[in-house]
């Protein structure tokens, strides 16, 4: 099976809805990783998701990633 695990910290507000791609405004207030988690059930509902609500550390992010055999994402604090 198919695996992807969303790792975010924060929520879905009015003023990003122009920088979510998966979003709308029914999502305002929700956790970004259900609503990416929800968004891509519906265009790949095989693959089992992972939302992790949580913020990524370069102290303590080997936790999060623990498993992982690919990693794509903006870290720019690296």
């Amino acid at each position: 099976m198919s695996k992807i695990r969303i790792i975010d910290f924060d929520q879905v507000t009015l003023s990003s809805l122009n920088r979510h791609a998966t979003a709308g405004l029914s999502d305002v207030g929700t956790k970004k990783v259900e609503c990416v988690a929800k968004a891509l059930k519906k265009i790949c509902g095989w693959v089992q998701i992972e939302a992790v609500n949580d913020l990524w550390k370069k102290e303590t992010g080997g936790e999060l990633l623990e498993g992982a055999d690919w990693v794509v994402g903006l870290f720019p604090d690296l």
